[in-house]
């Protein structure tokens, strides 16, 4: 098992200037106990490769809006694997018509997902629904490397406990890390909180949800 978080590189290949997916594509990946490199807009494929190689990471994730998926992700994968790059997990996310998948896969692009990626939380607000892309990533990682990013994560936010409310991010992730680490007494603690707020917030089915989870917690310890 690692001893540090396992690095991600965030891309926006070419000369797309949408970033707002790929933000909080890294934040959320750095929620779930990944180190995030965001290298920011318009990189050509040259600078993608150079940056992975010099930043040591574990996986490439390329942000593409642009519709020139064809010619910059192959291209990116290529020049990875002539800097010995073999063992680097290539991703990618944006609009990627289904028919472009089985070409990308077998240029060496190892996950996609396309869109639905945001949700719009509120009036200016908008939140990354980061199963899809996290379990793309987790799919391809050994059992072991998955453990690291828990431990890591449940780090992160027990170091900042203190700070986290029912109704903001981040006690949820200190839930769900400390289960899945073995904490069952924090995070049964943490699901308690958030059941007990919902209730109050007349949201029954989500406090009904985080009840089952922290009885669950209760059984493990």
């Amino acid at each position: 098992m690692t001893d540090r978080p396992l690095k991600v590189l965030i891309a926006k290949p070419g000369l797309d200037g949408h970033d707002r997916g790929a933000k909080v594509l890294a934040r959320g990946l750095r929620d779930e106990g990944f180190e995030v490199v965001y290298t920011g807009l318009r990189q050509t494929p040259e600078q993608i490769a150079a940056a992975a190689v010099q930043e040591d990471v574990r996986a490439v994730g390329l942000s593409i809006l642009s519709g020139a998926h064809g010619s910059l992700l192959p291209e990116v994968v290529d020049l990875l694997r002539g800097q010995d790059a073999h063992d680097l997990l290539v991703f990618a996310g944006g609009i990627l018509p289904d028919q472009v998948v089985p070409p990308l896969k077998e240029a060496g692009v190892d996950a996609m997902v396309g869109r639905g990626m945001l949700t719009r939380a509120e009036a200016g607000s908008h939140a990354f629904r980061k199963t899809a892309m996290r379990d793309a990533i987790y799919k391809l990682m050994p059992e072991g490397d998955r453990r690291a990013i828990h431990a890591h994560a449940f780090d992160y936010w027990r170091a900042r406990a203190g700070e986290l409310s029912p109704g903001k991010p981040g006690l949820d992730h200190l839930a769900r890390h400390a289960a899945i680490c073995g904490a069952s007494e924090q995070a049964a603690s943490a699901y308690l909180v958030m059941a007990d707020t919902a209730r109050r917030e007349h949201r029954h089915s989500r406090a009904d949800r985080f009840y089952t989870n922290a009885i669950a917690c209760c059984g493990e310890g």
